[in-house]
């Protein structure tokens, strides 16, 4: 029996759940998840590839399985901008030249500032988000086409 190989699967191979981890292999699946939504953004445009609603109903979930994961995600990248600006070693570029304290000073401030927008996004932007994604897919629940 042929097995068909799935997108989740390509991605097991590619980048396994357990790693390795280093700032290579996310960056990449970053960027593969970037490309993979790409593609879903060009094949959305035509209704087809949607297909009827139970297929909208499908893939509006598995638009809600990315939307939340997004809290964690951005969650995850708030609390490691906050662990940067408590690194000593940390510099702006725009202060070389000048004293560490100023440059890292304002370096701290930056990891600071990105890390408190990364909280407000997994807290309340992805969060709307999820909500209105479920919302819109709980509308197609009951959908069907009559085949007459």
């Amino acid at each position: 029996m042929e097995t068909t190989e799935t997108g989740a699967d390509v991605v097991e191979r590619h980048w396994p759940y357990d790693g390795p981890h280093d700032p290579d292999t996310l960056a990449d699946a970053l960027q593969a998840a970037a490309a993979l939504l790409r593609y879903a953004c060009n094949a959305s445009q035509r209704p087809a590839a949607v297909g009827l609603a139970p297929e909208g109903y499908r893939t509006l979930g598995e638009l809600q399985d990315i939307a939340e994961r997004l809290p964690q995600l951005l969650g995850q990248l708030g609390q490691w901008g906050t662990q940067t600006a408590a690194d000593g070693s940390l510099r702006h570029d725009e202060y070389r030249g000048e004293s560490a304290e100023r440059s890292s000073a304002a370096a701290v401030a930056d990891a600071r500032h990105a890390a408190e927008l990364l909280r407000t996004s997994a807290e309340q932007h992805a969060e709307a988000l999820i909500e209105d994604v479920r919302a819109a897919r709980g509308e197609l629940a009951h959908l069907y086409h009559d085949e007459e």
